[in-house]
């Protein structure tokens, strides 16, 4: 279990500050510095401005840290303890907000839209940015099995739901600077790339989330938490999930070189798809020893495959063919010979590992 503090983002001391054009060149934002700026103007000095105010913002933050950790690995230890495999947390640092602030800017027409999680950002400002931005802080549970979600549900809503009326509809004027207690502060979204996967969170919380489809493969419920008037987005999510989240997160979206995006991008649905099989077979197993699940049912059939209970040979009889099928699937560098990188820049993924292959 990762530690309170462990990771918490440290800004280092007389950090000597870069100039406008060095921070657009070493971030890579051009195009989108281009677009910000005909929205606002100023942006460079707002981008500054907002720095300044989030170094004294920032020191309050552990301070929800601390909190969401009392409340779910102390308060909840009795409920939830046995599912939580980890958890982690981090303080968004003063660049990543700024580079964050630029790319949503960028997306803003001149003339206002009804896309109210992108609207407001257009009148952002020093004095404003904590009530606009909800995941500056950031809190994750991570669990074993897709399975054991319910009960994380069921005791995230039993401590910080406390009514619709508590959600945001105007992020200024709804801004609760010190509410009675910590509460769950928009309708909370799952973030699904399997219709399998949505159905096990219908099943618990129908009209309770937002279902947004991934098509790169994220996978994640998220909950914004108002603590004392500071926001904290926490998410939930399979371990699974959280290993593809981590390693396209640096290799994709870190990505500096806009020639090799395409071929990551698909990459990375690739890698989607695998985390998805490989989380199938955990499920298989997982169902085999809880009767209760609610995920795959009778997996067996959803298998199309002979009960290993009652046939418990069949391992043993098939373990030439699987793993004379297993050394041809993960052969990586025979698939590095045979596939044509060009291609993959005009070729949409459809989800079959096979047309990789070429």
């Amino acid at each position: 279990m990762i530690g309170l503090g462990d990771n918490l983002h440290k800004m280092p001391k007389n950090k000597k500050k870069i100039t406008e054009d060095q921070f657009i060149k070493k971030y890579n934002l051009k195009a989108y510095y281009e677009n910000a700026k005909r929205i606002k103007p100023d942006l460079w000095d707002l981008l500054n401005k907002i720095a300044d105010r989030y170094e004294e913002y920032e020191k309050n933050c552990k301070g929800v840290i601390q909190r969401l950790s009392d409340d779910i690995m102390d308060n909840g230890s009795s409920e939830i303890a046995n599912v939580i495999h980890s958890v982690r947390y981090r303080i968004k640092d003063i660049v990543s907000l700024q580079v964050k602030i630029v790319k949503k800017l960028s997306k803003l027409s001149i003339e206002p839209s009804d896309n109210q999680e992108l609207e407001k950002y257009r009148d952002i400002s020093e004095d404003n940015f904590y009530k606009i931005i909800t995941d500056m802080v950031g809190y994750r549970i991570i669990l074993r099995y897709r399975e054991q979600w319910p009960c994380i549900h069921k005791y995230l809503e039993k401590i910080y739901f406390h009514g619709e009326e508590f959600y945001i509809s105007n992020y200024i004027s709804d801004y609760k600077v010190n509410p009675p207690k910590p509460h769950i502060a928009e309708q909370p979204i799952v973030y699904y790339r399997d219709v399998k996967d949505k159905t096990l969170y219908e099943q618990v919380g129908r009209e309770f989330y937002r279902y947004i489809s991934s098509s790169e493969g994220y996978n994640s419920v998220h909950y914004i938490i108002n603590i004392d008037g500071k926001y904290a987005e926490l998410q939930v999510r399979t371990i699974f999930d959280e290993a593809w989240s981590e390693c396209t997160h640096d290799l994709v979206y870190k990505n500096q070189s806009p020639s090799t995006m395409n071929e990551l991008n698909y990459l990375s649905q690739c890698l989607a798809k695998q985390t998805i099989a490989a989380e199938f077979i955990v499920n298989l197993m997982y169902n085999k020893t809880h009767k209760s699940s609610i995920l795959l049912g009778e997996a067996h059939k959803l298998a199309n495959v002979d009960k290993i209970d009652k046939k418990a040979s069949l391992c043993k009889n098939n373990n030439t063919e699987i793993q004379k099928n297993t050394d041809e699937t993960l052969n990586t560098s025979n698939m590095e010979k045979r596939m044509q990188v060009n291609k993959i820049e005009s070729v949409k993924f459809d989800g079959n590992i096979n047309n990789i292959i070429f």
